[in-house]
């Protein structure tokens, strides 16, 4: 039976469109997956340094909660809004530059901050840096690839979270024995200093060559559309308003694996601790190994997937990303279940090779029903809610249940509720958006 389209499409799309070429697109693509794994290695870099940090500083519990969540939180998730508003409207590839010579020059004060004070404002300059990468590399993978390139080069970039997590995990776990063994470093021009401040100020430093690279990209064209009924308002609240049961569905179900994630990322290395008895050290290392090998090759698998999928049940990448959460809560549960540390592992890696397919898949398919014109601000409220919904209620979940419920000795079952209810959810959703998403204006 033919699908009948209910609502007039609000905007048309212009009857040729110029993509820069393979190698132009692709290395815009290089150069903001190494921006987004750096942007991650420096934002959870103070997590692995709690102890010399807050012995050398006289911090309490309380204040490194701040430092470590709050600080870099409320100006990454807030500030995206006004540079999603500028990358629909200046040079994307400077708002990477400029954004990561911020950040990066945040984590080198870190490394020269003597106060708890100079400290938080460090930590407020890492966030205002990196709240300018998100909006502003979709935008510009969306403008760089045609719809059908547009879900394998989305999936490559957002695999540098996953990846980024593993390889902070096993340098966490090198690092904290680095800086256990030397508690103080001879830095040249600087003098002898704490070790974890030598951490920072080497890790900054290092970052700006993301600054240089981000000067080398080509902007893509940008092409404005025209409304294709006069008098209509093409605005982005009024486009998402209309195609609501595409947008609703899609965004929740994006949230709620911000939530799986944050939890997910914030209590697993304290469940091997606790439940298997490892060294804080060889957790990252082992869990930060899968996540780097298992967490960054999930989207990929989910593109070449969904090339291979037919249409019949909607749009195939979010009807992939329908089948693959529906496959994270037994993989997962079965690794949290697990008598060993080996076995929880091995499932876990699995777990997580389906749990990150829709990472680049769910992204392509939102900003491909975007105008062109709003996908900046389109990512930035994307990323928003995902970081204030999932960074609040992904940790805190797991803690409730586990003081609550199970027990701070039972916290597998703790994060089994977590994914056997968030999961199973977002597929539901996903599968909601993919037979929506038909019926949205075909977008460029």
């Amino acid at each position: 039976m033919t699908r009948v389209r209910t609502d007039p499409p609000i905007a048309a799309e212009p009857a040729t469109r110029s993509y820069p070429s393979p190698a132009i697109a692709w290395w815009t693509v290089a150069v903001l997956f190494i921006a987004y794994l750096v942007s991650f290695v420096d934002r959870v870099l103070i997590g692995l340094l709690v102890e010399p940090i807050k012995a050398d500083l006289n911090l309490t519990d309380t204040q490194f909660s701040l430092l470590q969540g709050l600080a870099f939180a409320v100006l990454y998730t807030v500030l995206g809004i006004p540079f999603g508003w500028l990358a629909d409207r200046v040079s994307r590839k400077w708002l990477v530059a400029g954004g990561s010579a911020v950040w990066c020059a945040a984590t080198v004060f870190c490394g020269l901050s003597h106060s708890f004070w100079q400290l938080l404002a460090a930590r407020l300059g890492v966030g205002a840096g990196e709240a300018a990468l998100p909006p502003s590399a979709v935008s510009l993978i969306s403008d760089s690839f045609s719809p059908r390139q547009r879900p394998l080069a989305m999936s490559v970039y957002t695999a540098a979270s996953s990846m980024g997590a593993g390889a902070s995990l096993v340098l966490g776990g090198l690092v904290v024995a680095l800086v256990a063994s030397s508690p103080t470093y001879e830095m040249p021009f600087v003098g002898e200093i704490s070790s974890w401040k030598a951490v920072f100020i080497y890790f900054g430093m290092a970052g700006f060559v993301v600054t240089i690279a981000a000067m080398t990209m080509t902007e893509p064209e940008r092409e404005k559309r025209k409304a294709a009924t006069p008098g209509v308002d093409s605005t982005l609240r009024t486009h998402m308003w209309t195609y609501r049961a595409t947008f609703l569905p899609l965004l929740a179900a994006m949230t709620l694996y911000g939530v799986i994630a944050y939890g997910l990322l914030g209590w697993i290395p304290a469940f091997f601790i606790r439940t298997y008895g490892m060294e804080a050290s060889a957790v990252g290392v082992q869990y930060g190994l899968v996540l780097l090998l298992f967490g960054g090759a999930g989207g990929l698998v989910g593109a070449w997937v969904a090339a291979r999928v037919p249409a019949r049940w909607g749009m195939p990448s979010l009807v992939v990303c329908a089948g693959a959460a529906a496959l994270v809560a037994p993989l997962m549960t079965a690794g949290f279940a697990s008598s060993t540390a080996f076995g929880a592992l091995a499932w876990l890696a699995v777990g997580l090779l389906a749990y990150t397919v829709p990472s680049g898949l769910g992204i392509a398919a939102f900003q491909s029903a975007i105008p062109t014109e709003h996908r900046g601000m389109a990512a930035a409220i994307y990323y928003l809610l995902i970081g204030l919904i999932g960074m609040t209620l992904g940790p805190l979940s797991v803690a409730l249940l586990s003081d609550n419920v199970f027990g701070s000795d039972q916290l597998r079952w703790s994060l089994s509720v977590l994914v056997c209810v968030c999961a199973p959810c977002a597929a539901l959703l996903f599968f909601m958006a993919a037979r929506k998403i038909v019926d949205t204006p075909e977008q460029s």
